[in-house]
């Protein structure tokens, strides 16, 4: 039956990612009463197939949960919450199908910037009213490389489809698990990376209780 369901779950998109072997393998780790949890904060962005992704302003977290042997327990991403700064309302997890709309649709985070204009002059052109390139994370190396070659719409169009899909399938699954299940889990948070001083990753579901310092 589990594996029936795991092969449900893949058709509809949400796989998730591959466990490491155990909790303590991941920078953060805690037990609650009926499961080990593991986690590690992964900022904006997710990693497939030796690409990265940008998630616009969803902050990611792999967790991992270990049922002990012999217990099945439910797993699912609203068993998680982010709390930052030490704040009293946490941050609730978002749903993959949400994110990965977003991702598909990036225009939705942008906004209303003001147009832009291609004047010709001479061989080339000149952009007028687009704002300078800005990092999205720390180090980001597209903000130094500057505003990239204009992509044809099906190549945008494409792209924009690969991220969505990647963040559906990367998703920690709903599952009933017996063994150890992970996944990403995605929170709304749209102020600056650099504003993040604590993070701290809540758990309380059918395993119990669990605060893992994420940073």
């Amino acid at each position: 039956m589990k594996f029936l369901v795991l092969g449900l779950l893949t058709t509809m998109g949400w796989a998730g990612t591959d466990p490491k072997p155990k909790a303590s393998d991941y920078p953060a780790h805690g037990r609650a009463a009926r499961a080990e949890i593991g986690a590690e904060y992964l900022s904006r962005t997710i990693s497939e197939g030796g690409e990265s992704f940008y998630t616009g302003i969803y902050l990611v977290v792999e967790v991992a949960v270990y049922p002990d042997k012999g217990v099945t327990l439910p797993v699912s991403s609203g068993d998680f919450q982010l709390r930052i700064n030490g704040k009293k309302v946490p941050l609730v997890a978002q749903t993959p199908g949400l994110v990965a709309a977003a991702m598909r649709n990036p225009e939705w985070e942008r906004g209303n910037r003001g147009p832009t204009a291609n004047v010709g002059l001479g061989g080339g052109d000149i952009i007028i009213g687009r704002p300078p390139a800005i990092e999205r994370f720390p180090g980001d190396p597209q903000a130094s490389r500057g505003p990239r070659p204009p992509q044809a719409p099906e190549q945008r169009d494409k792209a924009a489809q690969d991220q969505g899909e990647a963040a559906l399938r990367l998703a920690l699954p709903q599952v009933e698990a017996e063994t150890g299940v992970s996944g990403l889990v995605y929170f709304a948070y749209k102020s600056k990376l650099n504003d993040i001083r604590r993070l701290e990753l809540l758990y309380e579901g059918p395993a119990g209780r669990q605060v893992l310092v994420l940073r």
